[in-house]
């Protein structure tokens, strides 16, 4: 789509003056207008490039009652009458210059240096900038290259061009024709072009009123149809691969928040997503809010298989796994897999193999859960009696009365109530809670003690192949790298952060 601008309208009050009054003295003969579209509206001569001559209308249509007739189009906008050649010159295609059969081009009598609209004539249109290219998908009805020659042929002010830009926007959604679209497209240029310059002259007659209240029916019909547009495929590419990042992210743990972390990127740089219609209306922002939830959930539940694929019947080694993942989430693939990645996901595979409830589910939503098929058991505390080692921060929890727990402080404590739904999401948020109650936060020598276990339990349970080497991962000395990290700044944002039970 195009998104209008402003210069157009700065430059029409040097390049088209307005008459002081609408005296018959300072009109021209209707007809005599300058342009392959439709007549210049109301008998004011627009500008033209000389280099374009057209056949003029009748010189018997004057004044201010009588429309001028457009002349017929093509279904690419183009006048189909050939004035350049006479009939002696033409071919039998009616193109002189083209044998029959030949497919002519109607741009093809135009260089880069001079068109059709700009050319080196000092009374044309050739000062007025072009309407910006905008970023995003254009039109498949009203091209850009047609846009811009019609605005800038009208020299539309700010107002029309946004209200021409609604049309050629309407016209895409509904799929309609070109050979209906882009006639009714120049025809509602020549009346917003009408209406520019009738503004300054006739504010105070009664007909401006009632011309007002047509014109903001139209804004609001077509503010509607843009409230309820949905998201382009190109769209939805970006926006899912904006969420995949941002999930992946090493510092990134509350998934809970990951739809409004979105919106507010998606808000910033609405101009790189051409978003910029779904921020202007609380209706337009609420439909896209809605959009984005469905496209965030499908990539933290597509997250959440991939997981439990990763421990269970496609079992896969850590340093495979978070290679896998990196050439998918991140933007520049495995080169920029930090230990923080890596961490994280072992995390979560041993948040997985503990809480396999929320595991990957058998028959859709309402289908009976699957159970992770791993060497361990279903609990932290099963878990650390089959390994050589106890899970740090549970030694003291076995004592631990019923509904308690025992913090990392050596506090008894009433242990936090599990989620009312039972969600992937609800139920790791309540796992890093009571975590940090038991072991410490992040950056504690409690937690950095945990996360040697979970590393080296997970390099235990899915070893990697002796011999095989993952890029970026498993290169010499990965292993005491991952266990000396510095754990501060992993994610800091859940440092200070309490749990909440949600429904």
């Amino acid at each position: 789509m195009f998104q209008p601008g402003n210069a157009l309208h700065t430059q029409r009050a040097s390049n088209f003056p307005i008459p002081a009054s609408p005296a018959v003295s300072s009109l021209v003969p209707l007809g005599q207008g300058r342009g392959s579209f439709p007549a210049s509206p109301l008998g004011y001569e627009h500008p033209r490039p000389s280099s374009t001559p057209i056949q003029a209308h009748s010189r018997s249509q004057s004044g201010l009652r009588s429309s001028p007739a457009p002349h017929l189009l093509g279904s690419d906008g183009w006048d189909t009458t050939d004035h350049r050649y006479p009939a002696s010159h033409r071919s039998d295609n009616g193109v002189a210059g083209l044998t029959p059969g030949s497919n002519p081009l109607p741009d093809s009598s135009f260089s880069s240096s001079e068109s059709f609209f700009f050319s080196d004539d000092p009374i044309t249109t050739s000062t007025l900038p072009p309407v910006p290219n905008a970023a995003r998908e254009p039109p498949s009805v009203i091209s850009e290259d047609l846009y811009n020659r019609v605005a800038s042929e009208y020299a539309l002010s700010a107002a029309s061009q946004s209200r021409l830009h609604n049309f050629a926007k309407l016209m895409s959604k509904a799929n309609t024709p070109k050979g209906h679209a882009i006639p009714s497209f120049i025809q509602l240029a020549a009346t917003l072009c009408t209406h520019d310059l009738l503004v300054p002259q006739v504010t105070q007659l009664p007909a401006v009123e009632e011309m007002n209240r047509l014109y903001q029916k139209m804004d609001n019909l077509l503010s509607l149809q843009s409230t309820n547009a949905s998201l382009s495929a190109s769209q939805k590419e970006n926006i899912r691969a904006l969420v995949g990042s941002r999930m992946f992210d090493k510092t990134f743990y509350n998934f809970s928040t990951l739809n409004e972390v979105v919106m507010e990127v998606l808000q910033k740089k609405s101009d790189h997503y051409g978003l910029q219609d779904a921020f202007e209306s609380a209706a337009a922002t609420k439909n896209l809010r809605s959009k984005l939830g469905t496209i965030t959930s499908s990539v933290i539940n597509n997250f959440r298989e991939e997981i439990c694929h990763s421990i269970g019947d496609k079992a896969l080694p850590l340093a495979r796994f978070a290679y896998q993942c990196a050439k998918k989430y991140v933007a520049g693939g495995y080169t920029k897999l930090e230990k923080g990645h890596i961490l994280k996901l072992a995390l979560l595979r041993r948040f997985l193999m503990d809480h396999s409830e929320v595991g990957i589910q058998e028959g859709g939503a309402r289908g009976k859960k699957r159970k992770i098929v791993v060497n361990t058991e279903d609990s932290q505390l099963s878990t650390a009696t089959e390994s050589d080692t106890m899970v740090p921060g549970m030694q003291d929890q076995q004592g631990a009365p019923a509904g308690k727990i025992v913090s990392f402080a050596n506090e008894l404590l009433d242990d936090l109530p599990l989620p009312p739904s039972m969600t992937f999401v609800n139920l790791w948020e309540w796992f890093l809670s009571r975590n940090k109650i038991m072991i410490g936060a992040f950056g504690s020598a409690g937690w950095k003690s945990y996360m040697d276990w979970v590393v080296n339990e997970d390099l235990r349970l899915f070893p990697l192949p002796d011999g095989e080497v993952v890029p970026g991962v498993s290169h010499p000395g990965i292993a005491p790298e991952i266990l000396h990290a510095a754990y501060s700044g992993i994610a800091p944002e859940i440092l200070h952060a309490t749990y909440s039970v949600r429904g």
